[in-house]
């Protein structure tokens, strides 16, 4: 998430003053991308910035905001799941800037498409995350701390959920002789279909029509696949006992 923010408001014109890191080797290379200065600690931080974004592991961040003291910057964090008071100590105005995105470092993005969802310590602060996060993306969402955890549980479940399954899937096609790019158009109708009301009135498959044949038959197929069987049976009462209404 660091280097994919660095290169957003690089190229969104924003100036990159610093980057941080515990190896300074990594942050000489992002560094040198965005036309910024590499530092190896908070104690070589310029204060005088009007940013600081601290993109850590959520685990860090208590011990991290604790080495910092910007009392002229506003400060946030990138994490979807912890509080901004974290950050209380460290800047008078402080928040949160977290896009509910799966950023891999090598993979290039669409910035402009970002959604940023942003908080802010006071209305000074929120104004100004806003501001910051508009200068990549149309799309910034306020949100207070509650729905932001939601909002990463639901990212959670359908990225890297839904990213384990198609990877186990991968797995298994490969060990049975399948071309896992067969399955890639049904993949994309999927996530097309994501974008409409009401995704139970368009559940498909066996579960749905009750073929009990068919589930046993794919049941007995999965028994050399033993995780696959069970993540089979938990979606298989989820969509059998499903509420449509909903």
């Amino acid at each position: 998430m660091a280097t994919h923010f660095a290169l957003a408001f690089h190229a969104a014109g924003c100036r990159v003053v610093e980057v941080c890191a515990r190896n300074i080797d990594h942050a000489a290379a992002l560094a040198a991308q965005v036309g910024a200065q590499a530092v190896s600690g908070p104690a070589e931080l310029d204060t005088a910035v009007d940013f600081c974004i601290v993109a850590v592991n959520d685990d860090a961040l208590p011990a991290v905001a604790g080495q910092l003291h910007l009392p002229h910057s506003v400060t946030v964090h990138t994490s979807g799941a912890t509080e901004a008071e974290v950050l209380r100590g460290v800047s008078p105005h402080y928040g949160v800037l977290w896009s509910p995105m799966s950023f891999v470092r090598q993979e290039a993005m669409d910035y402009s498409s970002l959604p940023f969802c942003i908080e802010g310590s006071d209305a000074a602060a929120a104004d100004a995350v806003e501001r910051l996060a508009r200068r990549v993306s149309g799309r910034v969402c306020r949100m207070d701390a509650g729905q932001r955890r939601w909002a990463h549980l639901s990212a959670t479940v359908v990225n890297n959920f839904g990213n384990a399954m198609l990877a186990e899937v991968q797995r298994m096609a490969a060990q049975e002789r399948l071309p896992f790019d067969l399955l890639l158009p049904i993949v994309n109708q999927t996530a097309q279909r994501a974008a409409l009301d009401n995704l139970w009135s368009r559940q498909t498959g066996p579960a749905v029509r009750q073929d009990r044949n068919t589930i046993a038959a794919h049941r007995a197929m999965l028994a050399g696949h033993p995780r696959m069987l069970e993540l089979y049976d938990v979606f298989t009462r989820l969509i059998a006992d499903r509420d449509s209404s909903q």
